[in-house]
């Protein structure tokens, strides 16, 4: 070999190292930025839910959406909850809910929440 071909294939495979080694690095760097809540919503804890955000945001917006999505399922059972509670009111319940037992799943406390509604539903009939 020329040592222009030497060169031109040092410089080609050190090009290829350099594609691969940033495609890693980014690859690295997206998994651990994935949010605490990328796995199957319900499954995450309270930890995972953003307190301190509004409801309208986009992290907690997501949660908050999967929360009301789990409550429409009572709809079925003749006591529709979310006729009567809007976004702002779940998302500052799921928030004190959350301050008050980080350790709990999204679906411990939108059952909880659920039973709760409810419970109010059924009251309010009598």
């Amino acid at each position: 070999m020329e040592p222009e071909e030497t060169q031109e294939l040092t410089e080609g495979a050190m090009k290829m190292a350099l594609m691969i080694a940033f495609g890693l690095a980014l690859a690295g760097a997206r998994a651990q930025a994935a949010s605490s809540h990328a796995k199957w919503m319900g499954e995450a804890t309270c930890t995972a839910w953003p307190l301190q955000q509004s409801y309208d945001d986009f992290d907690k917006a997501l949660l908050l959406n999967w929360v009301l999505g789990w409550l429409s399922r009572s709809g079925k059972d003749g006591a529709d909850v979310l006729s009567k509670i809007d976004q702002p009111t779940v998302s500052g319940w799921v928030d004190r809910y959350c301050a008050a037992h980080p350790t709990d799943t999204l679906i411990s406390a939108a059952a909880t929440l659920e039973t709760e509604l409810t419970e109010k539903a059924r009251y309010s009939r009598l």
